[in-house]
């Protein structure tokens, strides 16, 4: 984890990239909103972490969706 962690340090990911999902406490009031600003920030991430090499080898990250998954 800590070459992937390399490259965080700078990088903002914003609660509500796609608008507002909590309330004045910080609850969630949107599940549908959370979610697609949780995808956001995946898919950051996944940008990011694919331009890392570890050992030689490039990193591969794919932003996948809740429930998407074809492992069990």
């Amino acid at each position: 984890m800590a070459p992937l962690s390399n490259h965080l340090p700078g990088l903002i990911l914003p609660y509500e990239h796609y608008g507002n999902h909590l309330d004045n406490q910080m609850r969630t009031i949107d599940l549908q909103q959370e979610i697609a600003n949780f995808g956001a920030a995946g898919r950051t991430l996944a940008e990011v972490w694919s331009q890392t090499v570890i050992d030689g080898h490039p990193v591969i990250a794919v932003y996948v969706p809740p429930g998407k998954s074809t492992f069990n």
